[in-house]
């Protein structure tokens, strides 16, 4: 399936960043970012992820990822996220309104509310807020994914309520003996954030998403509070059609 990319909101003018390869600036935030941390699901690394993320003076996103500590999968790609953004404010590569840089921010946002509510949700919680944003290309197939690109695994056919996932940095397909592996970054029980390894047979079915217009964030600010689908992936199951239509396939 070939890369769609739509604007739910509106369609940013082109600009010099849109020209770059933030697939690069994720990788070099993967090789940033410390290792470790320790490995939690429960809300002691939601609050941790929260106090490591703040607003400068100058109104640029910031964090302090040791801070994050413990932190989950998802909060993980969320740090990765953060530097991409962090690093391009600095280098004046995008500009951000304050409202954008707020709206970044964790504060125990359940899933579906706000960026990073729907960053963490079940289903296609980080494609979804790629597809509402117009932040770049999502593609369920490995033949046009890309090191660099942020990753949604899921474990089971189940998406919502009953699936088993992990949201991760992908780094590309290896092969030992014959078998396929995925290489990624994430954090992983019980060691934390990290390099690590999965067989590609266990990913009943993957959603990358790349970032190729960062300054799309300023369409946070526009976007409803709450999405209901990802809000309703607690207690609701969903189909893959659904699920594409959600994510712009």
């Amino acid at each position: 399936m070939k890369f769609l990319l739509f604007a739910l909101l509106i369609t940013c003018p082109p600009t010099l960043a849109q020209a770059a390869d933030f697939n690069q600036y994720v990788l070099e935030a993967v090789g940033a970012l410390p290792d470790g941390g320790v490995y939690s699901k429960k809300d002691d690394a939601t609050i941790a992820l929260g106090k490591s993320i703040f607003v400068s003076s100058d109104q640029y996103i910031r964090q302090n990822p040791l801070v994050a500590s413990p932190v989950y999968c998802s909060g993980a790609s969320w740090q990765a996220f953060i530097h991409v953004i962090s690093k391009l404010q600095a280098e004046g590569k995008i500009r951000l309104s304050a409202e954008a840089v707020q709206g970044l921010l964790v504060n125990m946002q359940p899933d579906g509310t706000d960026s990073w509510g729907r960053w963490n949700s079940n289903g296609p919680g980080t494609s979804r807020l790629f597809f509402e944003l117009g932040l770049g290309l999502n593609t369920m197939n490995f033949a046009n994914a890309k090191p660099g690109d942020f990753l949604k695994v899921f474990f089971n056919e189940h998406i919502g309520k009953l699936e088993r996932g992990h949201s991760v940095v992908y780094l590309g397909l290896v092969k030992r003996a014959g078998v396929e592996y995925i290489r990624y970054w994430s954090s992983d029980a019980p060691k934390g954030r990290g390099i690590s390894e999965m067989r590609r047979t266990s990913a009943i079915r993957a959603i990358f998403s790349r970032l190729q217009n960062p300054e799309a964030l300023n369409n946070i600010p526009r976007m409803p509070k709450t999405d209901a689908y990802l809000a309703s992936m607690l207690t609701q199951a969903s189909t893959e059609a659904e699920m594409k239509a959600k994510i712009g396939l």
